[in-house]
C-alpha cells in the first residue's frame, strides 16, 4: 500500500461503502457508553474529503466524518465533541503517516 501525504483520486463507491460502515461502528460505539444519545440524523464528509468530492484538485490527507444526533433525553447534555480515529483500512487512496497505535477499528 502506498503511503502518502494526500490523494488526490475521486472517492469510489466503494470508498463510501466502508466510510457507512464506519458511520455504523462509530454510532454502535457510542451507544455503549451513551444509550441515551439513540437518534443518528445525518453523517457526512468534512474538510478536504468533502473538497475532493466537489474538486479532485483538493488533496486528500484523512477522511473526516462529521456525525449528528438527535438530542437527548431533557436534563442530559450530549457531548459538544467526540474524537474517535477509526483505521479505513486497505484503500487506493493510500495510507497516510499516522501512528498506528492511533487506530481503533
Amino acid at each position: 500500500m502506498t503511503v502518502s501525504e494526500r490523494s488526490y483520486a475521486p472517492l469510489s463507491a466503494d470508498h463510501y461503502a466502508r466510510l457507512a460502515e464506519i458511520v455504523s461502528i462509530a454510532h454502535a460505539d457510542l451507544q455503549e457508553i451513551r444509550p441515551d444519545l439513540s437518534g443518528q440524523l445525518a453523517a457526512c464528509l468534512a474538510q478536504g474529503a468533502a473538497g475532493n468530492v466537489l474538486d479532485h484538485s483538493v488533496g486528500v490527507k484523512d477522511l473526516d466524518l462529521w456525525r449528528s444526533k438527535s438530542a437527548p433525553p431533557e436534563g442530559r447534555r450530549a457531548p459538544a465533541r467526540r474524537r474517535k480515529t477509526y483505521d479505513f483500512g486497505p484503500s487506493s487512496l493510500g495510507r497516510p503517516r499516522v501512528d498506528d497505535a492511533l487506530r481503533d477499528a
